[in-house]
């Protein structure tokens, strides 16, 4: 391990300060970076600070919450957000991947921040790497 820290982008679609176990852990492993080598890009925006993760910057792609396909209309809603909106959040992480010029992205796929993530960093001069979490389904198995 160097003792230098390098430029650290964490992007994923969870905020710094999500409740949760993948955030909880996510932090667990950034507890002494310094916050000054430390930016953030998510598709969610941040609550509130009770966890104490702080970041130099954070940068969000919102999801419109009529555009989440949950019940009502979940295929025209999940093709909007696939087509039109997936687009748009790649844009907004080349523009944070500009302003903040990480040396590394540390990648941690989550739902619907997986396709501009993969749009984005396939392309991208910057090296990452990726944290595929585990979760719990609903499924009882």
């Amino acid at each position: 391990m160097t003792a230098e820290f390098p430029r650290l982008l964490v992007a994923t679609e969870f905020p710094p300060n999500a409740s949760g176990g993948g955030p909880a852990v996510a932090r667990q492993m950034l507890k002494d970076w310094p916050v000054e080598k430390l930016f953030w890009w998510s598709c969610l925006a941040e609550r509130d600070q009770r966890f104490g993760q702080k970041v130099c910057a954070h940068r969000v792609a919102t999801i419109p919450p009529k555009l989440y396909p949950n019940e009502r209309w979940a295929h025209q809603r999940a093709w909007l957000l696939e087509n039109f909106w997936s687009r748009w959040a790649a844009g907004q992480l080349r523009a944070a991947l500009a302003e903040f010029q990480p040396e590394v992205i540390w990648v941690i796929p989550h739902a619907w921040a997986i396709a501009p993530l993969v749009n984005v960093l396939l392309d991208s001069q910057t090296g990452f790497h990726t944290t595929v979490q585990d979760f719990v389904t609903g499924s009882g198995y």
